[in-house]
């Protein structure tokens, strides 16, 4: 019975339809991340575990929706295929970003030496261009919501359902686009200090931050209901030194 009931599980868990550009891509990811957090850490420079933790749940997530029997799942019944969209453009992404893994992946990625000439140059500059475009504040933020509502448009879904080379498409834009927008929410600052909403509190003993300079009362708008109620207001994205 213990037997046959593992045999069923790793049945629900191996992939139901095999794919090995989603397998190439979260080994390699997990590679480089891995080798990056191991070379930060020789440099003095700790990953924390939440954040680890957060990265390895959000690519599980990801991984599990796409290569698991709940991809069968998702192909048959429309609820569970709305559940496969959740996690592939909210959930995953959200995780794996809010981990904020870009600095460990770069520290692990292979340092390679391959001198393109004009042609490696002219390529740079035209994905350099592309991801800028994907990432203004307007564009990404529209791409998120349209993308939704494009899937969903009934004979754009249909045939999406029919053709696995189209499935595979909708779920790659669903996953790489919740990818791209919240790191737009959630990117370093140029000056690589992380971007953070300015909270302000009502009363200055409850301001967790220890350096009195730093305080964020006086930052508080009077007169605001809300602020008299709770305390606190968004007052806009600023560079947060922490």
């Amino acid at each position: 019975m213990t037997l046959r009931l593992i045999e069923q599980t790793l049945a629900l868990l191996a992939p139901w339809e095999f794919s090995p550009v989603v397998c190439a891509a979260c080994v390699l990811t997990i590679t480089f991340y891995l080798r990056g957090v191991a070379r930060l850490k020789r440099a003095g420079m700790r990953v924390s575990p939440w954040r680890m933790f957060s990265f390895f749940v959000g690519l599980l997530l990801i991984y599990a929706v796409l290569q698991t029997y709940f991809d069968y799942l998702s192909q048959h019944m429309f609820w569970v295929h709305r559940l496969q969209h959740l996690v592939l453009h909210h959930l995953g992404p959200f995780l794996v970003t809010i981990a904020m893994p870009y600095g460990a992946i770069r520290a692990g990625f292979p340092q390679w030496k391959w001198r393109g000439g004009p042609i490696g140059i002219l390529l740079g500059r035209i994905v350099a261009s592309v991801y800028a475009v994907l990432q203004n504040a307007i564009v990404a933020p529209g791409l998120f919501v349209g993308l939704i509502f494009f899937w969903l448009i009934p004979t754009v879904h249909f045939y999406a359902m029919l053709s696995l080379p189209l499935y595979h498409a909708m779920n790659w834009s669903m996953a790489l686009d919740g990818l791209l927008v919240w790191w737009v929410c959630l990117e370093p600052a140029p000056d690589g200090t992380a971007r953070s909403v300015l909270v302000c509190y009502k009363d200055a003993t409850l301001d967790p931050v220890a350096d009195r300079s730093l305080v964020t009362v006086e930052w508080r708008h009077l007169g605001h209901p809300g602020d008299e109620i709770f305390g606190t207001t968004y007052s806009g994205l600023v560079p947060h030194y922490a």
